[in-house]
């Protein structure tokens, strides 16, 4: 949205020589209150636990943008990939549906009257054409293009024939902080119904990756907000697996799926986005937020079995600003007189690491006669009625305890 004159604020003064100055302050008022929210289905393939998710996705996110299609390159030649939607699901879920058109860098330049670009806008209006067919709502066609700063300009070309390909539906683009300096990104966002700033990739900062900065966050908000045009907020819910050699050179980072088939010998380290910080971000725009900041689409809707995503109670607490926890518990059952098996659940709203749990037993007036872990847990007697259980190598690394949920650790055996 583009404002030639802002009557937000008006003063009128008389000079001496009776001349009117009208002094007119553009500030805008910040916006409060909710926010519309969305969240992304990006897999490529869709498993029965995919559809149910979306048949079954939080009432309150109005909207859902699904991976569509996809372009890679090979040479100079686009190579489309379309995705097996479950319009079924899609029906269920009763609630406009975006379509994302994900583009991967070209290394040569990509101009607008291009047979590659007609291919571009053939696969656009294909993928619209044929959500139409299963009687969806299609609120937008979402490009989600890999483009270099200094090509910003390319850009605003092709995607201005891609519009007009699938018009009268909207085309909205996603944008990297990075590109907001630019002069051609002003261009570019011209040319489009709307953009998605997106404020999570991995980086390192101080040689540690991470995925999202809260600070760079707000920066990136505010400098996009100067531009007054309208935009969503893409935030993170997402871990990466990184993967590194014995001499802590990096082999690769998984965000989803099966991980891939790196060396036995691999460090593997999950980094996380962590809740609270996001949650303090959504807080903070329902409070107080640029007025031409409309929404949120968070990336991704929670799946069951994805363990690199949060899980469906975090996503809702964070969804409203709120800060979930973990909360572990010990829990024994008898299944004898004097045997014992030694659980932990999960009794918060949020991942607890299984490699931080660290669980003890007391026996009371009993004595302890035998203990022994279970699943990459190991027993350490500690006294004559106590014994603790902790994990043992990097069997556990990666693993977490859902909210919920329960595992066993070990066993004791008493007199």
């Amino acid at each position: 949205m583009r404002v030639g004159l802002c009557l937000r604020s008006l003063a009128v003064l008389l000079t001496l020589g009776g001349t009117i100055v009208v002094v007119v302050s553009c500030r805008e008022r910040p916006a409060s209150g909710d926010l519309v929210q969305g969240a992304y289905v990006w897999q490529r393939v869709w498993t029965p636990a995919v559809s149910e998710a979306v048949s079954n996705a939080p009432p309150d996110l109005t909207r859902l943008v699904v991976l569509a299609a996809q372009v890679g390159w090979s040479d100079t030649r686009p190579v489309p990939v379309r995705i097996a939607l479950d319009y079924a699901a899609l029906k269920v879920a009763g609630r406009p549906i975006g379509l994302a058109l994900r583009v991967t860098g070209r290394p040569e330049p990509l101009a607008a009257d291009s047979p590659e670009v007609a291919t571009l806008c053939a696969l656009a209006r294909a993928i619209v054409a044929d959500a139409r067919s299963q009687a969806l709502n299609v609120a937008e066609v979402q490009v989600d293009y890999d483009c270099p700063e200094r090509r910003l300009g390319e850009y605003a070309g092709w995607i201005t024939r891609l519009r007009a390909a699938v018009q009268p539906v909207p085309v909205r683009i996603t944008v990297l902080p990075s590109w907001l300096p630019h002069r051609q990104c002003r261009e570019l966002l011209r040319r489009v119904d709307g953009c998605v700033l997106q404020v999570h990739w991995l980086h390192n900062t101080a040689g540690e990756p991470q995925l999202f900065d809260l600070e760079d966050a707000r920066a990136a908000v505010t400098a996009l907000a100067r531009l007054g045009v309208t935009f969503d907020v893409a935030l993170p819910t997402y871990a990466y697996v990184a993967a590194r050699d014995e001499a802590g050179r990096a082999l690769g980072v998984s965000a989803e799926g099966p991980l891939p088939n790196w060396p036995r010998s691999a460090r593997l380290e999950r980094i996380r986005v962590e809740p609270a910080a996001v949650a303090a971000l959504v807080r903070e725009w329902l409070a107080q937020r640029p007025p031409n900041l409309v929404g949120i689409l968070w990336y991704r809707l929670p799946v069951a079995g994805d363990f690199l995503n949060w899980a469906p109670a975090t996503f809702a607490r964070v969804r409203h600003g709120e800060t979930p926890a973990g909360r572990a518990l010990t829990v024994l059952d008898s299944h004898e007189a004097a045997l014992v098996d030694v659980a932990v659940t999960n009794a918060g709203d949020d991942d607890v690491a299984v490699s931080s749990l660290d669980v003890a037993v007391d026996l009371g007036t009993n004595r302890l006669a035998a203990a022994d872990g279970v699943g990459g847990f190991a027993a350490q007697r500690v006294g004559p009625a106590e014994v603790r259980f902790a994990p043992a190598g990097d069997a556990v690394k990666l693993q977490v305890l859902r909210p919920g949920e329960r595992r066993v650790v070990g066993w004791v055996r008493h007199e």
